[in-house]
């Protein structure tokens, strides 16, 4: 009986690291998704100045700060003016 305890103990042990890992893998892919879908943005309203910008994205970890420049990004006026944003998020983050 008391083995079969231990390995029910081991066994919801590791179903819950598992359910904590795949939260953790879906977290990073939808910080990833964002930053690609705001580089895409920016690639085609602003080609000339994207690459330098989008590189500057994989600094920053919050949904929410991502979230923010996701939406500056659709209604900036210049390059710059997203730049300014984005140097905004990162200050704030870091």
């Amino acid at each position: 009986m008391k083995i079969m305890q231990t390995a029910n103990h081991w066994i919801l042990e590791g179903l819950a690291r598992g359910r904590e890992e795949g939260r953790e893998e879906g977290r990073e892919e939808g910080l990833a998704q964002t930053r690609r879908v705001i580089a895409k943005i920016l690639r085609s309203r602003f080609p000339e100045a994207a690459p330098a910008v989008t590189v500057r994205l994989d600094e920053l970890s919050s949904t929410s700060a991502l979230e923010r420049l996701a939406d500056a990004a659709l209604s900036c006026e210049s390059p710059e003016a997203f730049e300014e944003a984005l140097r905004g998020e990162l200050s704030a983050s870091g």
